[in-house]
């Protein structure tokens, strides 16, 4: 017996061990309505990422709205209380409501956001204070009956919109997510890293013939009624 639940110990030490390594790497930061925001805590659940909330000012409180653009993005907040300042070639840095992104690794960063109408939407650099071009922005901005707008020279669109802003991040630099004479409304982000030259992702093909085992560890034939474990995946048995 004591075998045996030594044996149990280390099936479920290695399997929800695993789980919570795997879920420690969480790819996007996803605001939920009701959410508190605190602009005195980074958000560092995503690796490679590190977010800061503006500190002036206080962020309203996330509302349930879906996004138009990406069906992940189901609530957001509507800035502080201070909109966004900025002036292109000034030197200075953003002020008012902004979002701040600190990189540590190459890769995509999606923003999800809420822009208003006739509003200047731009992504900062912040070792230079330097504004990224429209073409090195991926904008996916629907207006509100959902029609796609393109994003003009001077970074606006005409109608608000419940959409993203994409673009390439280096390891290194921070980013400043803005737009001036408003607050950007902010859904959260997704980030995808570069993977090191010649590596690939892994694949893990699932075996439906894979061995089935209780939350005890213990190999079952069928999975009746409960939870149970195949291919490192939990399920439920009806």
């Amino acid at each position: 017996m004591k075998h045996f639940d030594f044996l149990k110990n280390i099936f479920l030490f290695s399997f929800f061990g695993f789980t919570a390594i795997s879920a420690s790497a969480q790819s996007s930061y996803i605001l939920a309505a009701g959410d508190v925001i605190s602009s005195a805590t980074p958000i560092t659940s995503v690796d490679g990422i590190t977010l800061n909330y503006s500190t002036e000012g206080t962020f309203a409180s996330p509302a349930k709205r879906a996004n138009d653009a990406d069906a992940d993005f189901v609530a957001y907040t509507a800035g502080n209380s201070i909109s966004g300042a900025f002036t292109i070639g000034s030197g200075i840095a953003p002020t008012g409501c902004y979002y701040k992104f600190d990189v540590t690794k190459d890769g995509l960063l999606e923003v999800g956001i809420c822009l208003n109408a006739n509003k200047s939407l731009y992504v900062v650099k912040a070792s230079d204070f330097s504004v990224l071009a429209v073409s090195d922005l991926t904008a996916n901005l629907p207006d509100p009956t959902k029609v796609a707008q393109t994003l003009s020279d001077t970074y606006q669109v005409p109608g608000k919109t419940y959409g993203t802003v994409s673009f390439n991040v280096g390891s290194g630099e921070s980013y400043y997510v803005l737009c001036t004479g408003s607050k950007l409304g902010f859904f959260g982000f997704k980030f995808s890293p570069v993977l090191p030259t010649g590596v690939t992702p892994a694949t893990v093909k699932e075996d439906s013939n894979a061995p089935i085992y209780n939350l005890a560890g213990q190999r079952v034939t069928n999975a009746v009624k409960g939870v149970y474990i195949q291919n490192g995946k939990k399920f439920i048995g009806k």
